[in-house]
């Protein structure tokens, strides 16, 4: 129940999505979305309790029919009817999820393409880093290992991180330290 309400939920939230261009509006639009999901799950969970009571109605009633043999009787005909409507709700519910998620996967598509359009379509600057001097000159080489980082080197030779990156001029730690390469680490300011 809660995956058919999230898929309803995602599907009208990229329909509003695709019409609205601020993300105030497309919040908006999401949230009033999620109130009508809201709603119909609610509506249908009604409708399961009512199938359940139902249910036990039609069962007292077999229970109060009688005999053993009428009683399997009719019991297993009350099954064959649940079954029947059980089934034919599940192929109701499948083929409408199924409807409903094939438009979401092409609203997304569009939305993604709409997306990588206009990401491609601005233009990049370079950014430039500055790296200070200002950093104390005595200190230690290090061998990085694999698995360092920036904050273990620093805690490991009580150092700053910005100090050893204005040393070694190092823009991205991610990309710019690897396992063998040595650097230094300057002495912590007193």
């Amino acid at each position: 129940m809660k995956k058919v309400a999230l898929l309803l939920l995602l599907s009208l939230s990229f329909g509003v999505l695709s019409a609205q261009t601020s993300p105030a509006s497309q919040l908006a639009g999401i949230a009033q979305d999620m109130e009508l999901l809201t709603r119909q799950v609610n509506q249908l969970r009604m409708e399961v309790d009512s199938l359940r009571k139902d249910n036990e109605d039609l069962r007292r009633q077999v229970g109060q029919a009688g005999s053993a043999q009428t009683q399997a009787t009719a019991l297993a005909a009350l099954r064959r009817d649940m079954d029947s409507q059980n089934a034919e709700t599940k192929r109701q519910i499948l083929t409408e999820v199924s409807r409903q998620i094939e438009a979401l996967a092409n609203q997304m598509q569009a939305a993604f393409d709409k997306l990588a359009g206009a990401a491609r379509a601005q233009p990049t600057t370079p950014t430039k880093t500055t790296f200070s001097s200002d950093y104390s000159k005595d200190g230690v080489v290090y061998t990085v290992k694999a698995g360092d980082t920036l904050g273990r080197i620093a805690r490991e030779f009580n150092a700053n991180v910005r100090d050893i990156q204005n040393a070694n001029k190092i823009v991205d730690p991610a990309r710019d330290l690897r396992p063998g390469q040595s650097i230094f680490i300057p002495k912590a300011k007193d």
